[in-house]
């Protein structure tokens, strides 16, 4: 098992992280890491915007997945982020629980 530090900004090649596809994007590198067994720390270094679309696609997204408690258990973790984006994220995690519980 290896921890893999994906950083944001170089992945979606934006300070901005706003875009529904760009969250898709870090959604599949996520995804891709853990099916291989790897830790994965999301770095926001850089990162000057990030809007509620882009964590729906690329966090709140795990949470219809095998991996939902992989945020709970230390398996992705996040650094970086600004405490407004941190409070952005836990809404988006909420959302995202009862979103995916309500499909059950």
């Amino acid at each position: 098992m290896n921890r893999i530090k994906i950083i944001v900004k170089d992945l979606i090649s934006s300070s901005m992280a706003i875009s529904p596809e760009g969250g898709e994007k870090l959604y599949e590198e996520i995804i891709d890491n853990l099916k291989v067994g790897n830790v994965v720390d999301l770095d926001f270094s850089g990162i000057d915007i990030i809007l509620s679309v882009f964590l729906n696609k690329s966090v709140g997204k795990i949470y219809g997945t095998e991996y939902k408690g992989f945020f709970n258990d230390g398996k992705i973790t996040i650094s970086n982020m600004s405490k407004q984006d941190l409070q952005t994220l836990e809404l988006v995690k909420e959302r995202a629980i009862k979103f995916f519980k309500d499909k059950q």
